[in-house]
């Protein structure tokens, strides 16, 4: 789930299946303000990360693995 910092309007609520070593994208995420993402699992678990740098070339990435999901702000160089 994606929600807006400021006031927790829902900008995604999706649930979706991501298959061993696949990835799933959204576009068009880009807010003048931070987002707060949360994602969970079938096995439990959760984490939830402020994204503060939401501006259109920035590109957040999220890994999981078995034990953990962690987030990576991408920039361009």
């Amino acid at each position: 789930m994606i929600r807006t910092a400021t006031d927790s309007e829902v900008v995604v609520d999706d649930t979706t299946p991501i298959s061993a070593n696949g990835d799933h994208g959204y576009t068009g995420l880009a807010a003048n303000e931070p987002l707060d993402v949360t994602v969970r699992t079938d096995t439990g678990l959760e984490n939830t990360y402020r994204w503060e740098r939401t501006d259109p070339e920035n590109a957040l990435s999220i890994g999981v693995s078995t034990d953990e999901i962690g987030f990576v702000v991408a920039t361009p160089p």
